[in-house]
């Protein structure tokens, strides 16, 4: 469902699995962390296996969720992009051309700037991870 209302547009996704794929290397290999001498395993926080990378997990999310806007807006005559292409590079990048890669790598800076200033951890919890 795509809508649009004074000027600002709003895109339904579907977020089944984006907080479980890597968005570094998009493997679904994420598990909670532990937190050393407790079995408590911390919700917020995921590992993933493959590349060793740590995520918040609505961080992860926030960012496959992005992509995922971004690759619709490169497909303008698709309304819904199916979950399975959301990772399929090869599929984006054959649709994608010379302006539109430079109009989305324009949009993912300044996204980047903004995600720099989200507090990702606690600094209190920053020793105990791992």
């Amino acid at each position: 469902m795509q809508t649009t209302q004074q000027g600002t547009e709003f895109v339904y996704v579907d977020e089944y699995l984006t907080s479980q794929i890597c968005n570094k290397c998009k493997m679904k290999e994420m598990n909670n962390i532990s937190i050393i001498g407790s079995k408590r395993r911390v919700y917020s926080v995921l590992k993933c296996e493959s590349c060793g990378t740590i995520w918040n997990r609505d961080v992860n999310s926030a960012l496959n969720i992005y992509e995922l806007k971004i690759k619709i807006a490169v497909q303008n005559n698709v309304k819904r992009l199916l979950h399975k292409d959301l990772f399929d590079i090869d599929y984006i990048e054959k649709r994608i051309t010379l302006e539109q890669a430079k109009a989305t790598e324009k949009l993912e800076s300044s996204f980047t700037e903004t995600v720099q200033h989200i507090a990702w951890i606690h600094p209190s919890q920053d020793e105990n991870i791992f």
